[in-house]
């Protein structure tokens, strides 16, 4: 059965010109996590172009030549931070992001970004995507949950002060009226401005 044409669909979220890929070590300690300083930071192994594109709740992350457009690589992105694009411990501009091939062979590879606020970008771009799945999942959840009743109840009056200066040190009331609970409760006027001066 073919997919829906919503489902086939390509969003751009992020276009990044230049983004540089450094092949990088094997991870020697989990607890060490991935550092940049252990590549060869002045010496990328490939520079090309990064685009980050949804087809419906899926993610995948590009990078293709800045010239031709054609595909270099792509990390399918489960989620954010995960394993398929993680931060480095040690720099805010590079990343370790794991690439799959059209065969389903795996590999690690390290990108980075001249720009530290193209970094962010894609940060912010990773994590509104998941954001907004997960909305849209609260917002099902949000109907089934029964309603609170955050209402006053008829006998209970409030003694605000709002912007009274003279009354700051005395702390808001809570009390029963104990005359007339069908009286509603009424905040006093505010202040005039020439008070405020």
């Amino acid at each position: 059965m073919a997919g829906s044409v919503e489902d086939d669909y390509e969003r751009v979220l992020l276009v990044k010109p230049s983004v540089f890929v450094y092949k990088i070590p094997p991870l020697t300690s989990a607890s060490r996590g991935f550092r940049a300083s252990d590549w060869s930071l002045s010496e990328p192994d490939w520079t090309g172009r990064l685009r980050l594109i949804s087809k419906g709740e899926k993610l995948f992350l590009r990078i293709e030549d800045s010239n031709t457009g054609e595909l270099y690589c792509q990390a399918p992105v489960l989620s954010y931070p995960g394993p398929q694009v993680q931060p480095v411990v040690d720099s805010r501009r590079y990343f370790v992001v794991r690439v799959v091939s059209d065969t389903g062979r795996s590999a690690l590879i390290g990108i980075g970004f001249a720009d530290g606020a193209d970094s962010f970008d894609l940060t912010v771009a990773l994590q509104d995507h998941f954001a907004s799945i997960g909305k849209e999942g609260e917002t099902l959840e949000d109907d089934s949950r029964p309603k609170l009743d955050l209402t006053l109840k008829g006998d209970i009056r409030m003694n605000l002060n709002i912007g009274n200066q003279n009354a700051s040190k005395e702390r808001p009331r809570i009390q029963r009226a104990a005359t007339d609970p069908s009286k509603p409760f009424q905040l006093p006027p505010p202040p005039s401005s020439k008070s405020r001066r």
